[in-house]
């Protein structure tokens, strides 16, 4: 008996039918099971151990928030963030550098992320995209090109010595930017529920590469990427902002996070048809989570014993 089952969605972009083929297997599964534990960890230790996050959570939200800012070239650490932070009130925004004023924006978005927190039914929209776009590079992009859609087309690649970009990947032309993100929202709220519903998991994964792929904005797709990601757990139940970092993972080893999105392959590619594997990108997101959520419930555990001592 075949273990490996293979899967497919698709997103309708206008004219354009984007269909992601990936598999899964009994690792899948047992990733997807860790994963899926979370909720009841969670939900345990808020009914019957009344654990107290405050602090915590606080502390894991600026470490999301330099991890995110660092994968993207910002210069700044935990312990200068929280510096930073501990006069929040009192920031004189046009004092601070690059990296500083990228780390308040990206905590500053990250407030956004509340409104979601178990509101399965609240749709996504693009206007959501847009806003956490314009929170995260604010004061650090031309107002123009705060949440609006790039204008220009673009390449994504690395800088050689002589700063030559050497292109990696070339992203859709602009003009095609609106359709595809129409047609991108409208796929993320149908695999919520129904026939065509994935796992949050899966779906997280998938939109994740999904938007990297689109690259709407002049700059800032990361960080975007990366909070809507969080939304798309945290609005599902999953909850992972309270107790670890998500993108600490992929901030420890940048390079085998741009590696793993770079696995997700071009099958087919034809008018109107656009057909990707992206078994090898999922095995990596899925992984990501479970290693750091059994990581977050030993942590945890052990601060849940010592609340019992004292």
């Amino acid at each position: 008996m075949n273990s490996i089952q293979m899967h497919e969605t698709s997103i309708q972009a206008g004219e354009l039918e984007i269909i992601y083929r990936f598999e899964v297997t009994p690792k899948t599964l047992g990733q997807i099971t860790a994963i899926a534990g979370w909720r009841g960890f969670i939900h345990g230790l808020e009914t019957f151990e009344h654990f107290d996050f405050g602090d915590l959570e606080r502390n894991h939200e600026i470490e999301e928030a330099v991890a995110s800012v660092c994968i993207e070239g910002a210069s700044i650490n935990v312990k200068e963030a929280q510096t930073l932070m501990e006069n929040e009130e009192e920031l004189d925004m046009d004092a601070l550098n690059k990296s500083q004023k990228e780390l308040v924006a990206y905590l500053e978005a990250m407030k956004m992320l509340d409104e979601f927190r178990d509101c399965r039914d609240r749709p996504i929209l693009e206007s959501d995209i847009r806003g956490l776009h314009k929170l995260i590079t604010s004061g650090t992009l031309r107002p123009d090109d705060q949440g609006k859609y790039r204008l220009t087309d673009v390449i994504v690649g690395d800088k050689d010595p002589e700063g030559k970009i050497i292109e990696r990947y070339k992203p859709p032309r602009a003009e095609e930017l609106a359709v595809l993100m129409e047609g991108f929202v409208e796929w993320l709220n149908r695999c919520k529920d129904g026939p065509e519903k994935l796992h949050t998991a899966i779906a997280a994964g998938l939109a994740h590469f999904e938007l990297v792929r689109i690259h709407p904005f002049v700059d800032g797709n990361g960080r975007t990427t990366r909070l809507l990601t969080t939304l798309l757990l945290l609005q599902r139940g999953y909850d992972f902002k309270k107790m670890f970092c998500i993108t600490e993972y992929y901030n420890r080893n940048r390079d085998r996070y741009y590696d793993a999105l770079q696995c997700v392959e071009v099958v087919d590619k034809t008018d109107g048809r656009l057909v990707l594997e992206a078994s090898k990108w999922l095995k990596y997101f899925l992984g990501g989570l479970a290693y750091q959520i059994v990581a977050a419930q030993k942590r945890v555990q052990i601060l849940v014993e010592k609340s019992r001592d004292t």
